[in-house]
């Protein structure tokens, strides 16, 4: 009796595999974009730019659409990740790209911003006296207490 109930057991498992093997699965994203207005038209709908289209089309085009050595697996996801991330060129140079110019600034972005302000501060010094450095120097005041608050997360 042990052995039938076995070989029930087994034809059962049988039929079911063969029913999960039958049934259609879903296709898998293609790894990269037929061509360029593909990868336009997907980079447009995301709210980015023709010139993050074209950047992502050369660079991916030239290395054989791969990231760090690995092949890509799901375009679109990869592009919706870089956007996230802020890597495309109209979020990394807002204003020389056209982009809005909203993306945060890093605490590196921060730190280098400050030291400008202290460096041309510094230089102001001098000619502090001189016809329009107040005001700039105010300006630049007032910058470097923004960046401050910035950087302390105050803001």
């Amino acid at each position: 009796m042990g052995n039938d109930d076995l070989e029930t057991r087994v034809k059962r498992l049988e039929a079911q595999m063969l029913q999960l093997l039958s049934q259609p699965t879903e296709p898998r994203p293609r790894a990269h974009a037929k061509d360029y207005s593909e990868v336009l038209s997907f980079v447009k709908s995301v709210g980015l730019k023709e010139l993050d289209a074209e950047y992502i089309w050369n660079l991916w085009e030239s290395n054989g659409w791969t990231r760090n050595g690995r092949k890509i697996l799901d375009w679109k996801a990869t592009i919706r990740s870089w956007k996230a991330g802020g890597y495309f060129p109209s979020q990394r140079n807002p204003q020389r790209n056209g982009g809005n110019g909203d993306r945060p600034l890093s605490p590196n972005d921060i730190r280098l911003k400050l030291e400008a302000i202290q460096k041309e501060l510094a230089q102001t010094e001098l000619r502090r006296l001189d016809p329009g450095v107040p005001d700039r120097r105010r300006k630049l005041f007032d910058e470097r207490d923004r960046l401050r608050k910035l950087q302390t997360g105050v803001l």
